[in-house]
């Protein structure tokens, strides 16, 4: 699809966006972050080429009803704020993740939880309804590297059941860090 209506008047056309977000959008804060990542189970699959233009177009909708500004929109992310936390939705280049991160300044996890619900109920049906046949995984990201700004990096549910299971503490072989549950 070359546009997507966001609403009577106005369109998104993706191929005309500018392609990277400035870095000054998403910069180092010490907010409390947390967040996870929606990518294909299979190798072989990638999600629709209308898929993302779908959800930044619902996100653009969701203001002024939930969101307090609208949000920033580049090809492949989105930025959006309510009165309680920061949230960067970004699709890899690849067409096979969409990473989900939300920040709360006032370090008020659970304030950013409804954020971060609101992108999922957008998330989900919109894979379904263009990626239909296409299974997913869906993985924690690690707060530490959201955090310091190197990238996402991730933890299995089966790493995260282990971890409660026992001491409450996953550990990152790629970052090198130690995480608490709770983070």
């Amino acid at each position: 699809q070359l546009c997507h209506p966001f609403d009577k008047e106005r369109f998104v056309f993706p191929t005309r966006l500018q392609n990277e977000m400035p870095e000054a959008e998403w910069v180092k804060t010490d907010a409390v972050y947390f967040g996870c990542q929606i990518r294909c189970r299979d190798d072989i699959d990638t999600f629709s080429c209308d898929f993302f233009p779908r959800v930044q177009v619902l996100l653009l909708r969701e203001h002024p009803r939930s969101l307090i500004s609208r949000p920033s929109i580049w090809k492949n992310s989105i930025k959006c704020v309510d009165e309680y936390a920061d949230a960067l939705v970004q699709y890899t280049i690849d067409k096979r993740e969409v990473n989900i991160c939300v920040r709360s300044e006032s370090r008020d996890r659970e304030r950013c939880r409804p954020m971060m619900q609101r992108i999922k109920n957008i998330v989900y049906p919109t894979l379904l309804k263009t990626s239909p046949g296409t299974s997913t995984v869906e993985e924690a990201l690690s707060a530490f590297a959201l955090k310091n700004h190197l990238g996402y990096h991730t933890y299995t549910a089966e790493e995260i059941q282990r971890a409660a299971n026992s001491i409450g503490i996953v550990y990152h072989k790629e970052v090198k860090t130690r995480e608490h549950l709770k983070d």
